[in-house]
């Protein structure tokens, strides 16, 4: 077997290549407004590491409680960058939501602080505000970390969503909770979900150094 030399080091080095792995590989609601009178909007975060089609997302709104959508809306065509945001804002939302916003529903984004709303990406769900198929009364969550008349934030240490639809829910942990009609985030998010190297190595190169 060969010793490993200063020049066998180099030639290590020369024959691997650097894989990313992402902390999250998802796409996810990063803040929910739910406001005075029409003022709500939800932001979506792409931290898949890779464009996606807008067209390919869903936003579905359970009513007190429903176990079935009671509205829900497609994207617009279009392109979200990884790392970009895409608000969806009520048509009668303040001026200062809808600056920010992308597009507008009144179907969906007409939700109060005791409805499920939830993003799905091809048909698969992706992440969940609330509990389907439950009414939690007025909100989820214990004052003054609830989900109605209150903007939340998701945190920057969350990368993926919360896929499970009819697992309890809390926004403590999670989310960062504003004063109603705080609209100062929205449009943007910043997060430490990050890309990692690490080194996936040419065997066969490698074996035939220790020929």
């Amino acid at each position: 077997m060969r010793r490993l030399t200063a020049v066998t080091l180099l030639l290590l080095a020369a024959s691997s290549t650097v894989a990313f792995a992402q902390t999250g590989n998802c796409l996810f609601f990063s803040e929910y407004i739910e406001g005075s009178s029409n003022n709500k909007a939800l932001e979506i975060y792409n931290a898949t590491n890779t464009p996606v089609s807008l067209g390919s997302l869903q936003i579905l709104l359970y009513s007190n409680g429903a176990a079935a959508p009671s509205a829900t809306l497609t994207l617009n065509a279009g392109t979200l960058i990884d790392g970009g945001t895409y608000v969806v804002a009520n048509p009668l939302a303040a001026a200062a939501v809808l600056g920010v916003a992308n597009q507008t529903s009144s179907a969906v984004i007409s939700y109060n602080g005791d409805d499920a709303i939830e993003l799905r990406y091809n048909g698969v769900t992706v992440d969940v505000i609330g509990q389907i198929g439950v009414d939690p009364g007025s909100s989820w969550g214990v004052e003054p970390n609830t989900t109605v008349n209150h903007t939340m934030v998701r945190n920057g240490s969350v990368c993926c969503g919360d896929a499970v639809g009819n697992n309890a829910f809390d926004p403590t942990g999670e989310w960062t909770v504003y004063a109603q009609d705080t609209y100062s985030y929205l449009g943007s998010h910043t997060t430490q979900c990050q890309v990692v190297p690490s080194e996936v190595h040419n065997w066969g190169s490698m074996k035939g150094l220790y020929r």
